[in-house]
């Protein structure tokens, strides 16, 4: 793979394309993700965590680790975990809406594009999705 980039310029290497054909990312896209991934700690993924741990310690207060005290850094570290996703997770919406309203943008582009492309979790029960996401804004 080393002498691989070299044959893409040429247009011989199946795994990578030219430098060329990968579209780049404006100062606003980049601005953009910024501003989501700070928004979306900041507003989503801290408090969900807070949340999520101050459950933890009142579960502590109550005694309900004395059995199994080894258990209570897991649950601190699930808490933190499943409060950051999950914050994540639910600012998607917003973070996809700061995009659509940008002037020049290569993502907003990809969104007007793909439209079925949407971000949410989904869910698969046997045959059937469930897809959660949110509802275009007019």
């Amino acid at each position: 793979r080393a002498g691989c980039s070299s044959l893409a310029q040429m247009g011989f290497c199946p795994h990578e394309t030219p430098r060329s054909e990968k579209p780049r990312l404006t100062a606003e896209d980049m601005a953009t993700f910024r501003r989501c991934r700070s928004e979306s700690f900041w507003w989503g993924s801290f408090p969900l965590m807070a949340g999520a741990s101050t459950i933890v310690a009142s579960l502590q207060y109550q005694g309900s680790f004395e059995e199994k005290p080894g258990s209570l850094i897991a649950s601190y570290l699930a808490a933190g975990f499943l409060g950051f996703l999950g914050g994540r997770l639910m600012y998607m919406g917003k973070c996809r809406q700061m995009f659509l309203e940008l002037d020049d943008s290569r993502v907003k582009d990809f969104f007007v594009k793909n439209p079925t492309k949407r971000p949410g979790p989904r869910f698969y029960f046997g045959g059937y999705t469930l897809k959660f996401a949110l509802p275009d804004q007019p």
